[in-house]
């Protein structure tokens, strides 16, 4: 999970901490436009299940 951290002693500019990696954020980005009707994020997430499904059989 992606959170802003402010940078102690600086000039109250904040950094974007990632918790569980680039590709954990991004898949979480596409979930949410997809369910907001992105045509192009349910593209590429139906595709995401389709391999991990063809990949589990």
């Amino acid at each position: 999970m992606a959170g802003i951290v402010p940078l102690s002693g600086r000039s109250g500019r904040k950094q974007w901490t990632l918790h569980d990696g680039p590709k954990g954020s991004l898949r979480r980005l596409r979930s949410r436009l997809a369910e907001d009707g992105c045509p192009e994020s349910q593209v590429i997430l139906a595709k995401q299940l389709l391999e991990e499904q063809c990949g589990k059989l």
